[in-house]
């Protein structure tokens, strides 16, 4: 029993409705499944459907590394991703930070002591390579962009 009503009689009562009962139910159903499916992150293909987070990294450049170990940053597409480079050298090592691919960008030269924030909006999905064009091969990571 459902509102004092018994389920078959619900059931009877949506049988007997007009024509046009059919196009609402499944439209509110259309709209039921929308809903759940965003909620389960399941949206994450439809654009129109992503939520554009923004995604806020922190990497610090010591012992010619960015966060000792050069990580992977991973966002979703549609994402806002923000940087804040820090540089924790000794005196005299400056970094910088270049993203290579679509839309990507480079810093200016960040001395020690010195930070940078750099917001970078990946326009496809896939992976980004970051660097620091100063000491490549040694200061190299990924973001890697999700559809």
């Amino acid at each position: 029993m459902a509102n004092g009503v018994a389920v078959p009689e619900m059931l009877a009562a949506a049988r007997h409705a007009g024509r046009r009962r059919p196009l609402v139910v499944l439209g509110a159903g259309a709209l039921i499944l929308s809903a759940v499916a965003l909620g389960l992150g399941m949206a994450q293909g439809v654009p129109w459907l992503q939520g554009g987070q923004t995604v806020e990294v922190a990497l610090v450049a010591r012992n010619m590394k960015f966060n000792e170990t050069n990580p992977r940053i991973a966002v979703r597409l549609g994402d806002t991703l923000r940087l804040a480079v820090q540089n924790d050298e000794p005196a005299g090592i400056a970094h910088d930070l270049i993203i290579a691919g679509p839309g990507g960008l480079t810093s200016r030269h960040i001395r020690p002591g010195e930070s940078q924030v750099l917001t970078f909006r990946p326009s496809t999905p896939g992976v980004y390579h970051y660097s620091c064009s100063l000491h490549p091969r040694l200061m190299d990571g990924e973001i890697v962009v999700r559809p």
